[in-house]
């Protein structure tokens, strides 16, 4: 990607922020994120989408919808999501 890309890039993701709830992390969800990665590895779980994947397993019974564009998750079965 060059520069001029990337600043693409990070002016749009800035300007489209305002429509995403944003969490902070704490070491329950680092260490959930962990044991998804060890469990669902070899599945394509990768460090970055299993924190994303243990933030929404932490907030299922707040959130009625997890959006993702990480073709890793989006590819996992849906299953994997434990239901409130």
């Amino acid at each position: 990607m060059s520069v001029l890309q990337a600043n693409e890039v990070t002016d749009l993701f800035e300007s489209d922020s305002y429509k995403y709830t944003f969490i902070l992390t704490d070491s329950l969800i680092q260490k959930q994120a962990k044991g998804l990665v060890t469990k669902y590895g070899e599945k394509g779980l990768r460090t970055l989408d299993s924190i994303q994947f243990a933030t929404a397993i932490s907030l299922r019974n707040y959130a009625s919808r997890f959006i993702t564009i990480s073709h890793s998750l989006s590819t996992l079965n849906c299953r994997l999501l434990p239901q409130p």
